[in-house]
């Protein structure tokens, strides 16, 4: 007989599984394995599953985000190639997108694509929803292109949208005097 502990914790654990399979299959297991043929072909394969050397799991470098866009807007460069237009007006969109200068925050941005009937991407950071945008972008045409309504630069509504206290505070007191002149 077998001195060691590993089989008999196998046969443990194989034990613990009849909870999960019933009585029955139990049964039938042991009349399936009284047949020394398969007695035979099962001590093969185990011996051969266990000769077979261990693979090993290839993982892929995955890019940072700055070099994920670094990569991306070569491949815009490269397609100035052949559409210099197209280029231009793909990699002015990403630059102002990573800027922030036009749609700032992650909502507009989603609201925007969502708008524009664009599929809108399932992901959480700003700068995928970025790259898959001007991917989604890249596959318009030239014409499509100069048709589609992109936002204006936003630093221009950023200076008349002061969010500082004291921006706030001159809204609370514009809208006290326009109340005044108006019950006068």
């Amino acid at each position: 007989m077998i001195d060691d502990s590993k089989p008999f914790e196998l046969l443990g654990e194989i034990a613990k599984l009849l909870k999960r399979y019933g009585k029955e299959t139990f049964y039938e297991l042991a009349t399936i394995l009284r047949d020394s043929n398969l007695s035979n072909q099962v001590a093969d394969s185990l011996e051969n599953i266990a000769n077979r050397p261990l693979k090993k799991k290839r993982t892929q470098k995955r890019l940072s985000a700055t070099e994920e866009r670094m990569k991306f807007r070569e491949t815009l460069v490269d397609i100035g190639k052949s559409e210099p237009e197209k280029s231009k007006i793909l990699l002015s969109l990403l630059d102002s997108l990573n800027n922030k200068t036009i749609l700032p925050s992650l909502r507009e941005l989603i609201d925007f694509i969502s708008d524009h009937g664009l599929p809108v991407p399932k992901a959480k950071s700003r700068g995928k929803v970025i790259i898959s945008f001007v991917k989604n972008c890249k596959k318009l045409s030239l014409n499509d292109l100069q048709l589609f309504n992109f936002p204006n630069d936003q630093r221009q509504t950023q200076e008349n949208s002061d969010r500082s206290l004291e921006g706030w505070g001159k809204v609370i007191l514009e809208r006290k005097t326009k109340q005044d002149d108006s019950i006068k």
